[in-house]
């Protein structure tokens, strides 16, 4: 695509170009564009090369998907679903659910809306948030009325939680105090050009996986069935899906340098040869590293049976590699 026609391309998306641009008020715009441009133009690039042959309109299609879905993003008010289970709150910190990611692109108030199908009007709730480590009540909200079925939302002041602050938000019918729903959360602030970039990466990788039709139905990438039953972490919710739950549960236990060296690869989509020079290792070295890491995650969800086992890892590493750009989103 020529300069011309990238320039037409870029001023038809301000919203995302100038949200860029805030983190960096020292820069020229016309760099913070281009570099934006280009950044994301390799990230969709490589990862279309990582699912087969693949032709220029493909790489138009999917830059353009992301640059649609970010300005309608920024466009319209801020509200994050966020599913809930059925239980006390006690039974839910005993879950061990990792919380769902809320990501706040603007700093101005937002939405949680919490979703689970038993939700339904009329009816009166209160939504309580606590501080994960500590249980110390965040803020009480009274009277919240349900008018929608399976969703209520939460209106919630940007600066309540802190950046990377995790958050136990239990919703409770006031005519019924003992039913409770429940979800862990934490906010993620998008205050700087790295936290914004990598959000893009993660939108524009799934967005691909998407055009490519590579992520599929939920039932065909993780079936209960092909999991160990006594390790799934949220069998207790029907909204959950547990295979990724416990793909998220696996990974949160990784040391931090392992959960980056997942990040670089299936949600920043760095090349091997890019991750190789930033690990200051071989090329090769750098892969077999992630092969030993996806094989060690993958124990996890295949039969104790030796034989069976080693049948089982490369099908489900192959799952993994699907799902980890969702996981490490939720990060």
């Amino acid at each position: 695509m020529g300069r011309d026609s990238a320039r037409a391309h870029i001023d038809a998306f301000p919203l995302f170009f100038a949200w860029i641009g805030e983190t960096q008020p020292d820069v020229p715009v016309e760099d913070i564009q281009t570099r934006t441009w280009n950044k994301l133009t390799a990230i969709v690039i490589r990862q279309l090369r990582s699912l087969g042959p693949w032709e220029p309109e493909d790489l138009t299609d999917c830059r353009n998907n992301v640059f649609i879905l970010m300005e309608r993003k920024l466009g319209q008010p801020m509200e994050i679903e966020v599913r809930a289970v059925r239980c006390s709150a006690e039974f839910f910190r005993s879950l061990g659910v990792d919380p769902t990611a809320l990501h706040l692109l603007r700093a101005e108030p937002f939405s949680i809306v919490v979703v689970h199908p038993d939700i339904r009007p009329p009816g009166q709730l209160r939504a309580w948030l606590r501080d994960h480590d500590d249980d110390r009540v965040i803020t009480v909200i009274q009277d919240l009325t349900c008018r929608e079925e399976k969703r209520l939302p939460i209106p919630v002041a940007y600066e309540l939680l802190k950046h990377e602050q995790n958050a136990l938000l239990e919703l409770t019918a006031q005519a019924a105090p003992e039913l409770a729903y429940c979800a862990g959360v934490r906010a993620v602030h998008h205050e700087s050009f790295a936290i914004r970039m990598g959000f893009v990466a993660g939108t524009a990788r799934r967005l691909v996986l998407e055009h490519r039709g590579a992520i599929g139905n939920a039932s065909e990438v993780s079936s209960v069935e092909e999991l160990v039953p006594e390790r799934y972490p949220a069998a207790v919710d029907q909204n959950h899906d547990a295979a990724l739950l416990s793909a998220e549960r696996a990974i949160r236990r990784l040391p931090a340098a392992s959960r980056n060296q997942l990040i670089e690869r299936y949600v920043d989509g760095l090349s091997w040869a890019e991750i190789a020079r930033k690990r200051k290792v071989t090329e090769v070295k750098a892969r077999q590293d992630d092969s030993r890491l996806m094989k060690e995650l993958a124990k996890a969800f295949v039969p104790l049976n030796v034989e069976v086992g080693k049948q089982a890892v490369p099908r489900v590493v192959k799952w993994l590699k699907e799902m980890l750009p969702r996981v490490l989103e939720r990060e």
